[in-house]
């Protein structure tokens, strides 16, 4: 049971992850400004989201270890119930402050990338870009998996894979289309605080169920 609360909040989070701009404005400027097909801007997307998930992923099967040692420390003292809810209410409660005292999670700046003049050029710093920004608010939940057991972080990691993966190219169709309509900057702003606030509610369905 708590394993499905897990996944499903890693589902919710590569959701998320795929909305948020700073990871898809680069690429559609790129695309409006050399004209790429549809096809084009899906190869682009597709490097750009591989490189910064799987960087996303190293780190938090490294979370993971350290959420198994921690266990191992604690196995005696406290269930895997009340250390896996009190740290993803933790992880939760840092992602609400950083939100709260402007600390927003833009990968990187869109103008580094569109001043270059070679298109080869801004192509590798935008997957440079991605592949030293990883997504730190999956962490909490490969730390809670790393308590648990490995299998479910092979889960973690299959599904956030997956879902941030096509997440990334699908919504990008859909952000071409609305971009001059709507400001998508509002949801950027408030990622931090649907991440923080996703992994408090699932602590306390962790802890409760």
């Amino acid at each position: 049971m708590v394993s499905i609360e897990i996944l499903a909040t890693v589902f919710f989070l590569g959701v998320l992850h795929g909305l948020i701009p700073s990871h898809w404005v680069p690429v559609m400027a790129l695309k409006k400004q050399y004209h790429w097909t549809v096809l084009r801007t899906f190869k682009i997307t597709a490097l750009v989201s591989i490189a910064h998930i799987m960087s996303t992923i190293i780190i938090g099967v490294a979370f993971s270890f350290l959420g198994n040692l921690l266990s191992r420390m604690l196995q005696h003292t406290f269930s895997i119930q009340v250390v896996s809810s009190l740290i993803l209410f933790l992880f939760g409660i840092i992602f609400i402050y950083r939100h709260y005292y402007h600390h927003h999670f833009h990968l990187y700046h869109q103008d580094e990338v569109l001043k270059q003049k070679n298109t080869s050029r801004q192509i590798r710093l935008l997957i440079i870009a991605m592949l030293f920004s990883p997504c730190m608010e999956i962490t909490g939940m490969y730390f809670v998996g790393g308590i648990f057991n490995w299998q479910l972080v092979v889960w973690i990691s299959l599904i956030y894979f997956i879902v941030s993966f096509f997440s990334s190219l699908l919504w990008i169709l859909f952000f071409d289309a609305l971009s001059k309509k709507f400001n998508f900057h509002h949801i950027e702003h408030n990622s931090g605080l649907l991440s923080g606030m996703s992994l408090i509610i699932s602590a306390v369905l962790i802890y409760f169920i």
